[in-house]
C-alpha cells in the first residue's frame, strides 16, 4: 500500500529566481568595491609582520631565560 502522497508547495523564491532585469538594477543601485591592486598579494606584508613579531618575541625570550637561568 502507498502512502500518500503530499501536495508539495514550491520554496520560497531564492537570489537564482530573480529576474535578470530587477538583477541588472540591484548591481547598479549598489555596485561592487573593486579591488584596487589585482593581482598584489597581500600574503607578503602578513608574511613579513609575522617575522618581525616572531623575531622580537624570540629575542625577549633569549634574553628572559637568561635572566632566569643564571
Amino acid at each position: 500500500m502507498k502512502p500518500p502522497i503530499e501536495e508539495v508547495t514550491p520554496a520560497s523564491p531564492t537570489v537564482a529566481d530573480v529576474p535578470p532585469k530587477l538583477a541588472a538594477t540591484r548591481q547598479a543601485a549598489y555596485p561592487e568595491a573593486e579591488a584596487e591592486n589585482e593581482g598584489h598579494s597581500a600574503f607578503l606584508p602578513i608574511l613579513l609582520i609575522g617575522l618581525i613579531v616572531f623575531a622580537l618575541l624570540f629575542i625577549v625570550g633569549y634574553f628572559a631565560g637568561q635572566f632566569f637561568v643564571r
